[in-house]
């Protein structure tokens, strides 16, 4: 990962995407298992590889689970507050369903995240590649917000509640 990303922009763009696209089932049973203590691992990890003036603080930092259609899980990962853009206010990481789809491109995971900008935040996905691909203007930094704007991007049914325990350092 390049040294001149801060510590946020490259955990949360970099680190997280392609941890769990490779291993969604196993990266949900470490959270489960390790909580935000699992997810600092890697915030920590991430600062031996970032220059000083790209490192902060993980406060803020925390996830909850919620149960959606299909049998399918969201973890939505509260990031500490963003200082530059394009760093995130959250991510939402949506598991493949327990059991193949005959839809080919629903049998995925699925990372998306909500960016800071000056003036608006931006929905984006966010690749196995760890390639961001802008989804446009996105809501406000509210994390059920998010949760609502991020099951309209994929269509998905909205769950009443959020289902999940909320997590935080």
């Amino acid at each position: 990962m390049p040294k001149q990303d801060s510590q946020h922009y490259q955990f949360a763009y970099k680190a997280i995407p392609i941890l769990f696209h490779n291993q969604s089932k196993d990266f949900l049973k470490h959270l489960e298992q390790d909580g935000v203590k699992f997810l600092k691992f890697y915030w920590d990890y991430i600062a031996t590889e970032t220059d000083d003036e790209g490192k902060s603080p993980s406060d803020g930092m925390g996830y909850e689970i919620r149960k959606i259609e299909d049998g399918k899980k969201m973890v939505l990962i509260t990031l500490p507050r963003p200082r530059k853009p394009p760093e995130a206010y959250f991510l939402a990481l949506i598991t493949p369903p327990p059991k193949r789809s005959l839809l080919p491109w629903q049998n995925h995971a699925r990372v998306v995240g909500l960016e800071y900008h000056n003036d608006a935040t931006h929905l984006c996905d966010l690749t196995p590649r760890a390639i961001r691909v802008d989804q446009g203007i996105g809501p406000r930094p509210v994390l059920e917000d998010f949760y609502i704007s991020v099951c309209k991007l994929m269509k998905m049914k909205e769950k009443a509640g959020h289902g999940g325990e909320i997590h935080e350092a």
